[in-house]
């Protein structure tokens, strides 16, 4: 497996799941936001070998790159809504 952020072959035990969005806590924290839903789907999670590219995979600056992984999240999430309700 590679890091998706610097392309390094990695072993299991170096693996690290970022967050794109960040799992801030508290009050106005992304996971009070968003939920758990959102913050831990997969397409908010890289697999990262260090904590360097763990906080290069952090898009919480980059306000238009986050609203797209968003509105991604927030389509699958609906897509997996309505195939559970039969409605696909």
């Amino acid at each position: 497996m590679t890091c998706d952020i610097c392309g390094r072959e990695m072993p299991l035990r170096m693996r690290q799941l970022a967050h794109r969005i960040p799992q801030t806590r508290g009050k106005g924290g992304n996971l009070e936001r968003y939920g758990t839903e959102v913050v831990h789907h997969k397409f908010n999670l890289a697999s990262v070998c260090s904590e360097p590219c763990n906080s290069r995979a952090s898009i919480s600056n980059h306000p238009l790159e986050a609203a797209r992984t968003l509105a991604e999240i927030y389509e699958a999430l609906a897509r997996e809504i309505r195939e559970r309700i039969g409605e696909a």
